[in-house]
């Protein structure tokens, strides 16, 4: 049976999930941001094929499409800033996929403490580019299940009566034979990534979802958040988070 056990502070676990142990980089005024004049237009058979195998550049497109798609009348001049990281030999071979699928990307190095330089590529709303591109994967039934249950055309589902963190328990049978795609597994494997939104799914669904009990099976501490939006008519959203590899002293 799982259990969802409530944490008086959030703030040490998302430091630790999602701050700490992923980043660190030189004081803002000396960060060496990357330009983006030379970006190429991108062809959109290159951009299809490309984004199919970059799990968390397609995760983030797909999340940017239902948070705009999310938001509030008042809002709709906002904007999410959602980040990558990447390579730097990823980040070049990718660079004008990024621009052409993000609005007004920002890029800039940084340092991992376990997998050295990246890139952190922090983005905004997707373009119409973007959005046609990932239209076209659902369309041709290549959408991975997990992003088209979590984000397509999906509206936040607000089941929450109060925000906060807490640790999820479960014995093994809970989550045996918890089978996902090959995009989610490799999705999980990706270090640098360390949550998931399931704000579009109830509380019930989400604990039910094969990705829930594949995530317990993957991760040594799972934690689930709510949080109210800043935007998108006030309405409550729910994460999964996790640790990452530990840092190497």
């Amino acid at each position: 049976m799982m259990h969802f056990n409530k944490m008086d502070n959030p703030e040490p676990i998302l430091i630790k999930t999602i701050f700490g142990n992923t980043v660190t980089s030189a004081i803002f005024e000396n960060l060496e941001f990357v330009s983006w004049r030379h970006c190429k237009v991108e062809n959109a058979e290159i951009a299809y094929q490309t984004l199919q195998a970059s799990p968390s550049i397609l995760y983030t497109l797909a999340q940017q499409i239902f948070l705009e798609n999310n938001k509030g009348l008042l809002d709709r001049k906002k904007s999410y800033q959602l980040s990558l990281f990447l390579s730097p030999k990823e980040f070049t071979e990718k660079q004008n996929l990024l621009y052409a699928l993000f609005r007004s990307p920002c890029a800039f190095p940084v340092m991992h403490p376990i997998h050295g330089e990246l890139f952190q590529v922090n983005t905004n709303d997707a373009t119409v580019f973007g959005k046609e591109i990932f239209e076209k994967i659902h369309t041709n039934g290549v959408l991975p299940t997990e992003l088209e249950r979590l984000f397509y055309k999906k509206s936040v589902i607000s089941d929450m009566k109060e925000t906060g963190m807490y640790e999820i328990t479960a014995e093994k049978t809970d989550f045996r034979s918890a089978c996902v795609s090959p995009f989610f597994q490799d999705f999980c494997k990706d270090d640098t990534i360390r949550s998931l939104d399931v704000s579009a799914l109830s509380l019930k669904d989400c604990a039910a979802a094969p990705f829930f009990k594949y995530l317990l099976q993957q991760k040594e501490r799972l934690y689930f958040y709510t949080e109210a939006y800043r935007f998108a008519n006030k309405r409550i959203s729910k994460h999964l988070f996790w640790e990452g590899l530990p840092t190497i002293e």
